[in-house]
């Protein structure tokens, strides 16, 4: 495969999209050149800051102590916090109880005086049954009786 020069230096119909095309490999390679280059260099500048002398361990150290003072300190907060939403909660749960608990003493109270009050009205019931039948069955036998008496049969 021959070179060939700059679109603009040939201007033949046939070889036009050769051109073209060559052109846009060539500057495909540029970048990938372009790319390599930079990646290379990035990788170089990492290595560099990352090369182990007793400056960066102890820059490496003191960034670590500080994450963890940092991490601690966040850790005693979420704590408080939570210690603190559970107190409450369970307040409220207390009280919820409570009240509760009143509720269902008030209606087993009124339950019971209910229950009082209808047996109380049943024992009267009871003791005016008791004396007035047989109220009613004598009467109507004294009533025969005399009449028994009055009428010659």
């Amino acid at each position: 495969m021959k070179p060939i020069e700059s679109p603009d230096v040939c201007d033949c119909t046939v070889c036009t999209g050769q051109c073209e095309n060559n052109l846009s490999v060539i500057i495909t390679e540029q970048k990938t050149a372009h790319l390599s280059f930079y990646l290379l260099f990035s990788s170089y500048v990492k290595f560099l800051t990352s090369v182990s002398v007793p400056a960066t361990w102890a820059k490496f150290s003191e960034d670590n102590i500080r994450c963890s003072q940092h991490a601690r300190a966040n850790s005693f907060k979420l704590h408080k916090d939570a210690e603190v939403r559970l107190e409450s909660t369970l307040e409220e749960m207390w009280n919820r109880f409570i009240s509760t608990n009143l509720a269902f003493n008030n209606c087993i109270a009124e339950v019971a005086d209910a229950k009082n009050k209808l047996q109380a009205q049943l024992a009267k019931v009871r003791f005016t049954e008791r004396w007035q039948l047989p109220v009613i069955f004598v009467v109507p036998e004294r009533q025969r009786n005399r009449l028994q008496c009055l009428c010659p049969s």
